[in-house]
């Protein structure tokens, strides 16, 4: 990778990418579906060992900019706070996983990045909550990027609660159909072993071009 010109500036908040070679955590799924839910294989994959699917005719690698990346995953018990929501930090880790997995499903290693000693971080992330998760909730995190050069990515996560019936029962009528309770975005650079920033590296970035928007 070549290093970028110029003086960086800000704060780098980095994060040590976590191992991707394994399947997505218990409880968790994840699939490549477009905009409007439509097509073929828009429904969950299965839950425990977590499958990545893409609708549309897209090239293998790359993202078409209509499409966006899916990952559900259930809400765990230790990751409610006080007050019987999900904690409000956990939803950057949601978002996190999401990231990884999505570049992971074309053919990048987060994991191959931290072994020669680099890493990915995150320059500036905004967060907007809309709504709370809560035990046994099921959250579908939706990756799209929303801006790309060769120096940084910029990513949109939404967070969706997913529908229950058991709780419509329970006369939750906010229970009834998919609503969305966190929006972020992030911005994310590459480092190399130094820590200073270089260029995305090229395979990734062609491969992630094709869903800038």
């Amino acid at each position: 990778m070549r290093a970028l010109a110029g003086k960086f500036h800000g704060p780098v908040a980095c994060q040590r990418c976590h191992r991707l070679s394994r399947p997505p955590a218990m409880g968790s799924s994840a699939r490549w579906r477009r905009r409007c839910g439509k097509g073929p294989g828009a429904g969950p994959s299965d839950a425990r060992e977590g499958q990545s699917t893409r609708n549309g005719a897209a090239t293998p690698g790359s993202l078409e900019s209509d499409e966006e990346f899916s990952v559900s995953l259930q809400v765990r018990d230790y990751e409610l706070d006080q007050f019987g929501v999900v904690n409000n930090q956990v939803y950057a880790g949601y978002a996190q996983h999401a990231r990884h997995v999505m570049m992971a499903t074309l053919g990048f290693s987060c994991d191959e990045v931290a072994r020669r000693g680099e890493a990915l971080a995150i320059t500036e992330m905004e967060m907007k909550f809309t709504g709370a998760l809560r035990s046994e909730d099921t959250v579908r995190i939706a990756v799209k990027i929303t801006k790309l050069t060769p120096a940084r990515c910029t990513f949109r996560h939404r967070q969706y609660r997913a529908a229950r019936p058991d709780m419509v029962q329970r006369g939750d009528e906010t229970y009834k159909t998919e609503v969305i309770v966190n929006e972020s975005f992030a911005t994310v650079v590459a480092l190399n072993s130094a820590y200073r920033p270089v260029r995305i590296d090229a395979d990734l970035f062609a491969s992630l071009r094709g869903s800038a928007s």
